[in-house]
Order: structure tokens, then C-alpha cells, then sequence
């Protein structure tokens, strides 16, 4: 799988960074028909968020990367909850040994080399990074349990799609 070009992921941050809340709060109510059980598994994340300004960043994270895989490959089809409980199993070594090391020294998503090499999308986990270091240094609004939860879902989220958009590029259900 190629990954995401730079252009894509400049418009989608342009696009989705000046969505309003009242916009944000719509475009995720719309996944509660399109993606059910991922809305679910956002909402969980979202109640962990420590405020207002830190639920909406990671959503408009979410929906970059949601746009990006889903404009460079196909629209994603639906993820039932069996297909996310599964996934999310296999991930949750993976993010646990992800959190150990973060625990010990935070480090941001390109230097999670071990969790992200397979993934393949370089170019778009830079941007993820230096938007969170951006957040982190600016306008410090993320807790460091912040910092943790968006980058290891924006770290599942990017296997979650990369996988599901291979099966649809393959044809397999």
C-alpha cells in the first residue's frame, strides 16, 4: 500500500482544523449511523480526554486520518464490533508494551519505530506527531494521559484502516 501523499494530508488538516464544534459534533454523530462501533470506541477515548479543547483535537485528528485513508484508497467499509474486538485484542500487546515505553520516556508517534514500521504511512505519522507536539508546546491544552491515548489510537486507528483497506483493495470481506 503506497502511502498517503503530503497533499492529502494538507487538505484534510486545512478542511478539518476549522470545523467549528458544533461541526465536529456532527460529523462524529454522523459515524453513529456510517461506523457504530468505531463511534463507540471514539466516545470511550473521548470520555478519557481531560476537556473540551482535547476532545476536539482528537477528533479532528480522527477525521484527517479518516479522510486520508479513505480519499487515497476507498471509503471504509462498516466494522461491526466482533471485527473492532478482535482487532482490538491483537492491538492491545502491541499498545500495552506502546504505553510501557511511553511510560518511561514519552516519545512521540515516528519514534514508536517498532509499533508503526509495518504501517507504511511515514508522511502522515509525521504530520500526526508534530500536530500533537504543536499542541503540546504552543498552546499546551493535552495531559500527558492525553498525549498517550491519541497517540495510541491514532497508532490502532492506522492499522485498523491500513488492514480493512487492504481487504477492500483485495475484495474480501
Amino acid at each position: 500500500m503506497e502511502p498517503i501523499a503530503q497533499e492529502t494530508i494538507d487538505y484534510a488538516d486545512d478542511f478539518f482544523f476549522h470545523l467549528s464544534e458544533k461541526q465536529v459534533k456532527e460529523k462524529l454523530d454522523g459515524w453513529k449511523v456510517s461506523q457504530p462501533s468505531l463511534h463507540m470506541y471514539i466516545l470511550f477515548i473521548v470520555k478519557r480526554m481531560s476537556g473540551r479543547g482535547q476532545w476536539l483535537f482528537f477528533c479532528k485528528l480522527l477525521f484527517v486520518m479518516d479522510y486520508c485513508f479513505s480519499s487515497e484508497y476507498a471509503a471504509l467499509k462498516l466494522i461491526t464490533y466482533e471485527n473492532l474486538k478482535r482487532f482490538m485484542y491483537v492491538q492491545m500487546d502491541a499498545n500495552e508494551a506502546a504505553m510501557r515505553r511511553l511510560e518511561k520516556e514519552p516519545v512521540g508517534l515516528v519514534e514508536l519505530a517498532d509499533e508503526v514500521d509495518d504501517m507504511n504511512q511515514e508522511l502522515l505519522l509525521a504530520y500526526l506527531q508534530a500536530k500533537i507536539e504543536l499542541h503540546e508546546t504552543m498552546a499546551p491544552i493535552l495531559t500527558e494521559l492525553d498525549t498517550n491515548d491519541i497517540c495510541l489510537t491514532m497508532i490502532s486507528f492506522g492499522f485498523l484502516y491500513q488492514g480493512e483497506m487492504e481487504k477492500t483493495m483485495k475484495g474480501v470481506n
